[in-house]
C-alpha cells in the first residue's frame, strides 16, 4: 500500500464488490439502501452469485475467484473483531461461525471444478494491435479533437463545457502518447511541481522516484505542440472546468478529485467516443509500446524507459512481437511470388 493509501488490490476488491452488489440488486431484488457488509457473510447468496457468473460466462472467471479470495481475507479480519459482525452471539460462538465460513470459502476456492480463466486482455484491442501502426487511430482521434476545438471556438467564443472538456481531453491523450505514464501518476500531476513550464516555453514532466512504481524518477521534456495545448488548457479552461482553484493538472466537472480510476474512466470514454473502443490508460500504454516495437524490433531498453517498467517485464510481455515483423515480410514475399507467376 502506498503512502496515500492506494493499492492495486484495493481497486480489484472494489471492482469485485460492485459486481457482487450489482448482482444482489438486479438478480435478487435487494434494495440499494438495504445493501450492507452482512451480505458478504451470507453463504447462500455467495453460492448463488458464483452459479450466476459461471452460467453467464460458461466458466468460473478469475474475477469470481478473486472475489471469493478477497471475502476470505475480510472474514479473517473479522475473526479478530467478531462482535462487529455477530453482536448477538457470544464471542466464542461468533469466532467459531466466522472460522467455519473462512474454511468453507477456502474449500470452495480449492474445489472449483471448472477451469478458471480470464478473458484475453488484448481481445478488444485486437483490431488496433493488428494494424500496421497501432498508434494511428489514437493520433487521428487527437487530430480530429483539435479541429473540432478550433471549429467550436469560432462558433462559441465564450466557450462551452464541451470546449473546456475538449481542451482537457486533447492534453490528456497527447500526453499519454508522448509519455505513457500510469493512471496514478497522471491523476496526481501538479502544476508547478510535477509539470513545470521551462524558459523556452515547453513543459517538463518531473515526477520524483518515490511516486513512480519502478522507483525511477520521470524527467521528460514535452513537445512544442503539446506545450502549446497545455498553455491553452491552463489559461482558458482549467479553472472553468473544475470551478475551484486547484493545482491538480487534470481536472473534471464530474470528478473534482481525480483518482487513478477516474482518470482511466475518462480516457476510456474519450476512446470509446472517437475510436469506438474503450481504452483506458493501461491499454494506451500497451498500444504505445507495441507500435514502437513494430518499428524498432527488440529495442526493449527504450520501451522499459518509456513505460517506466522493469526490463524483464517488458521482454516477457512484448517478445512475441519479434515474430510478427518477419512473419508479415514472409507473407508479403509469398504474395508477390504468387502474383509474379499469375501474371505469366
Amino acid at each position: 500500500v502506498h503512502k496515500d493509501g492506494y493499492s492495486g488490490s484495493i481497486n480489484t476488491f472494489e471492482g469485485t464488490l460492485k459486481a457482487y452488489f450489482g448482482f444482489l440488486v438486479q438478480e435478487k431484488a435487494i434494495a440499494l439502501k438495504d445493501l450492507s457488509i452482512d451480505h458478504l457473510f451470507a453463504k447462500g447468496l455467495i453460492v448463488d452469485y458464483v452459479k450466476f457468473q459461471t452460467k453467464r460466462h460458461g466458466a468460473t472467471t478469475i474475477s469470481v475467484h478473486k472475489f471469493l479470495a478477497n471475502v476470505r481475507v475480510l472474514v479473517k479480519y473479522f475473526i479478530e473483531y467478531p462482535e462487529r459482525i455477530y453482536p448477538q452471539l457470544s464471542k466464542e460462538d461468533a469466532i467459531s461461525k466466522l472460522k467455519d465460513y473462512y474454511h468453507y470459502l477456502g474449500q470452495r476456492i480449492k474445489t472449483l471444478n471448472i477451469k478458471i480463466h480470464a478473458r484475453d486482455p488484448e481481445e478488444q484491442l485486437r483490431p488496433i494491435l493488428n494494424l500496421q501502426n497501432p498508434l494511428a487511430p489514437i493520433v487521428e482521434a487527437i487530430s480530429y479533437m483539435k479541429k473540432r476545438y478550433e471549429h467550436l471556438c469560432k462558433r462559441y467564443p465564450n466557450y462551452t463545457l464541451e470546449i473546456h472538456e475538449l481542451a482537457r481531453n486533447i492534453v490528456l491523450m497527447d500526453l499519454l502518447i508522448e509519455k505513457p505514464i500510469r493512471a496514478k501518476n497522471l491523476a496526481e500531476l501538479t502544476v508547478g511541481k510535477t509539470i513545470i513550464k521551462s524558459e523556452d516555453g515547453r513543459y517538463q514532466l518531473c515526477i520524483p522516484k518515490e511516486e513512480v512504481k519502478n522507483k525511477k524518477a520521470i524527467k521528460k521534456t514535452l513537445s512544442a505542440e503539446l506545450s502549446k495545448w497545455i498553455d491553452i488548457y491552463l489559461e482558458n479552461h482549467h479553472f472553468s472546468l473544475c470551478k475551484t482553484k486547484t493545482d491538480r493538472f487534470i481536472v473534471s466537472r464530474e470528478f473534482p478529485h481525480l483518482t487513478a480510476a477516474t482518470v482511466g474512466k475518462t480516457c476510456g470514454r474519450i476512446c470509446k467516443k472517437y475510436i469506438g473502443i474503450e481504452m483506458r490508460t493501461h491499454a494506451i500504454r500497451h498500444i504505445r509500446a507495441t507500435a514502437y516495437l513494430l518499428k524498432h524490433p527488440q529495442d526493449y531498453t527504450y520501451v522499459a524507459e518509456l513505460l517506466n517498467d522493469k526490463l524483464n517485464v517488458v521482454i516477457r510481455v512484448y517478445s512475441h512481437l519479434e515474430n510478427r515483423v518477419p512473419a508479415e515480410k514472409d507473407d508479403n514475399d509469398l504474395k508477390e511470388l504468387r502474383e509474379e507467376y499469375l501474371e505469366k
